[in-house]
């Protein structure tokens, strides 16, 4: 009996060797047809397809590499946090300034370097200035605590932070320049006495506020028409050690208000 005709790749099957022909049928015939198919698909559609495996393989692969990349800068970190300041700052500082770290972490470095008061953080806290809202603020408090004259490469930075009316709030920023004797920023802090949010600030120090300020820009604020600011001049005049706010203060020790009169007599 003739055998039907089978497609090229296919082999009758027997009763002897059966299984054997079955499996060699069905690999050859597979290969048959995958060839067939791939002498039928256009050039254009096979280079798209392979551009696609190419973009998801290395976005997996790009994936996994910063997944073990941030793995090790996070035990960097806790490395550092745990080192002498000798040993950590190098680190803190290249983990500030790049890294993949996310933005707790990130902000715990940062707050490290200015506990610390290293300008040489300074350059990657000046990076940090263009981040994120909760990483701008950790940085300009670390600048604060750098102070002058550390901090000063960020005073322009700062200042546009200050200007910029996208900022909610640039009292943090002001503090900061404030701390590197910018005394147009610290009338922006003095304003905020009353609202108690100068006070709020994680660094803020009322005698470097003094300095900043000066006696020339204190002594007006004896009569100023808040009572909280003119206790704030009093109290401020005294460390200052200027002879000149003598007579100012002892116009102030008739104030109206009894605060101001016992800050302008001590």
């Amino acid at each position: 009996m003739n055998q039907p005709d089978l497609p090229p790749g296919f082999t009758p099957k027997t009763k002897k060797g059966g299984v054997r022909n079955t499996f060699q049928s069905t690999v050859l015939g597979t290969a048959v047809f995958v060839a067939e198919m791939q002498r039928k698909v256009p050039l254009r559609t096979k280079i798209a397809v392979l551009l696609l495996l190419l973009v998801v393989g290395g976005g997996a692969g790009l994936a996994i590499h910063r997944s073990r990349t941030r793995a090790e800068q996070e035990g960097q970190l806790a490395t550092a946090l745990a080192a002498p300041p000798t040993e950590a700052l190098p680190t803190l500082r290249t983990l500030i300034a790049d890294s993949l770290l996310d933005d707790a972490s990130r902000i715990q470095a940062i707050a490290r370097v200015g506990a610390l008061r290293d300008d040489g953080a300074v350059p990657a806290l000046v990076s940090c200035l263009s981040r994120s809202d909760d990483i701008r603020l950790a940085a300009a408090d670390s600048l604060a605590r750098i102070g002058s004259p550390g901090a000063a490469p960020a005073e322009e930075r700062l200042l546009e932070l200050t200007r910029d009316a996208q900022v909610t709030n640039p009292l943090p920023y002001a503090w900061a320049l404030t701390t590197i004797g910018h005394a147009d920023s610290a009338d922006i802090v003095v304003a905020s006495i009353p609202s108690g949010a100068a006070q709020a600030l994680p660094s803020y120090d009322a005698v470097i506020l003094a300095r900043t300020l000066g006696t020339a820009r204190l002594v007006p604020r004896l009569n100023d028409t808040d009572a909280r600011i003119r206790q704030f001049a009093a109290s401020s005049l005294g460390p200052l050690c200027d002879a000149t706010a003598v007579a100012p203060l002892a116009a102030a020790a008739a104030d109206a208000e009894r605060d101001v009169r016992l800050a302008a007599l001590v």
